[in-house]
């Protein structure tokens, strides 16, 4: 969120608003933080970028967060990104786009 306040596609308060919400979503636990084992994470990313970037063009965050997303054992992602929903429904995701 802060580099969209660098590109200006929000402004300062917005930003600050955001990052009060999130605060308060983590400290009620309505956002929990899980670990993850990050050798395991990188190993099926390599394994989704091999298989799916040279139909999708598929990018390095996208592949990560859905490489992460499988090692969590998670069935839906939620994400505005068409590349990223692509590369989701191919490695057996669900998809939400809000």
């Amino acid at each position: 969120m802060a580099c969209a306040v660098f590109r200006k596609d929000i402004s300062r308060e917005q930003f600050a608003a955001a990052t009060a919400e999130l605060d308060a979503d983590l400290k009620s636990q309505r956002i929990i933080m899980i670990d993850l084992l990050w050798r395991s994470a990188m190993d099926r990313a390599s394994e989704l970028s091999r298989k799916h970037t040279p139909e999708l063009g598929s990018r390095m965050l996208d592949i990560l967060h859905v490489a992460c997303a499988l090692e969590l054992g998670v069935r839906t992602i939620m994400t505005y990104d068409e590349r990223q929903i692509a590369l989701a429904r191919k490695a057996g995701l669900r998809t939400l786009s809000p």
